[in-house]
This record gives C-alpha cells, sequence and structure tokens, in this order.
C-alpha cells in the first residue's frame, strides 16, 4: 500500500536492515537499528579475541552500509549489552554521518529491553524517523 516504509532491525538484523537501506534509500523513510551490531568481525573479536578476524566470511558491516542511507536513523542501545556491546552501538552512531538520535536503555541487556508498545522510547523513536 502507498505509504512510508520503515524498517527496523534488532541485534544481527540491524546490519540487513543498514544493508536494504543502503541498497535502495529511496525506498526506506527511516531506519531503526536495536542493540546494533557495527559488523560481525568487531563483535566478534570481543567474543574471541584469538580467533582471527578474517575467518568471518560473513561481516555484515552495518558500518560501512550506513554511510549510504540519507535518511533519518534511530539507535536504541541497551547500556549492560553483553552480546553486540554497547560502546560498539554508540561508536556506529557517532559514526554515522546523517540525522541521527541515541536512545541508550542504561539497564538494560541486550535480550532485556522492553518491547511493550506502550513504552515511551519506541513512541519517541518512531516520531523521530517519521520526522514529526
Amino acid at each position: 500500500s502507498p505509504g512510508p516504509v520503515f524498517v527496523l532491525g534488532e541485534s544481527l538484523g540491524s546490519a540487513v536492515a543498514a544493508r536494504l537501506a543502503a541498497l535502495a534509500p529511496e525506498e526506506v523513510a527511516g531506519l531503526v537499528l536495536v542493540t546494533p551490531l557495527a559488523s560481525v568481525p568487531a563483535v566478534a573479536a570481543r567474543h574471541f579475541p584469538w580467533i582471527p578476524g578474517f575467518l568471518s566470511r560473513d561481516t555484515w558491516r552495518a558500518d560501512r552500509a550506513l554511510p549510504s542511507y540519507p535518511g533519518p536513523v534511530a539507535f536504541v542501545v541497551a547500556g549492560e549489552d553483553e552480546v553486540t556491546f554497547a560502546d560498539l552501538g554508540r561508536a556506529l552512531f557517532e559514526a554515522y554521518p546523517g540525522t541521527k538520535r541515541l536512545w541508550l536503555e542504561p539497564g538494560a541487556t541486550h535480550n532485556g529491553l522492553d518491547w511493550r508498545a506502550s513504552h515511551p522510547t519506541w513512541r519517541e523513536v518512531m516520531a523521530f524517523v517519521a520526522g514529526r
């Protein structure tokens, strides 16, 4: 149906969403990255520092895809993210050159975000990417 398309990706899905937005920027009105993954090698290096990064066949480089997307990007970072790591999510936010906003959920773990639609964060996120 007609209307704006908003893309949301969580964790590894955030890299997929970033790539989709980069490939079809005219189709995506706004992008939401939740517990974002900058790249598989960056996260893998934290979990498995003794394994060489070049062994990651699928790198899922959100950090390389995002600069090709000119639209608004909302970043929702879990402050205690033990999977994709909050500092890597914040670095991805800082590196994005476009219109952006960061929501940091200080006590949340990777799988501990409040996903209820009534939670104020999600209303703010959608208002931001919708330009309201």
